[in-house]
């Protein structure tokens, strides 16, 4: 029987005790929270491209 690799989920510490227990260095949550909000800034771009798509698309008829 093959035995198959299991990678462990690193968990994200978002609570501030959790940070000040050293569990997560403050550098690695203002990353997590950078990837978060550019995320976020993307599918609101995305989502106003296809809004005004579908806008202009009614108009048409």
């Amino acid at each position: 029987m093959k035995q198959t690799k299991r990678f462990k989920r690193t968990h994200t510490y978002t609570h501030e005790s959790d940070i000040e227990k050293g569990k997560i260095t403050e550098e690695r949550r203002h990353a997590q929270k950078a990837r978060k909000q550019q995320d976020a800034l993307l599918n609101a771009r995305v989502h106003k491209k296809w809004l005004k798509a579908l806008l202009e698309e009614d108009a048409i008829d």
